[in-house]
């Protein structure tokens, strides 16, 4: 691996736990396997609740929310 592509892999933005969660619910969609879909419905149902607290957070400590995004960053 060149040091570029080093670069690129380091500094590639990795997608929100929703992101996920959803991918894996729509490639699931179509499953007819019922523990995979309810599998898949609680890890996005999860997802979902963790953003809403996160940005319930965002919202009520605005200086906390930016201290944690300076640290993802």
């Amino acid at each position: 691996m060149t040091r570029a592509q080093s670069t690129a892999v380091d500094n590639a933005i990795e997608p929100s736990d929703l992101a996920v969660a959803v991918d894996l619910a729509q490639r699931t969609l179509s499953s007819t396997n019922p523990i995979a879909v309810r599998e898949s419905l609680r890890i996005l149902l999860r997802a979902v609740e963790q953003d809403a607290v996160r940005r319930s957070v965002d919202a009520q400590f605005p200086t906390v929310a930016a201290f944690l995004a300076e640290e993802r960053a």
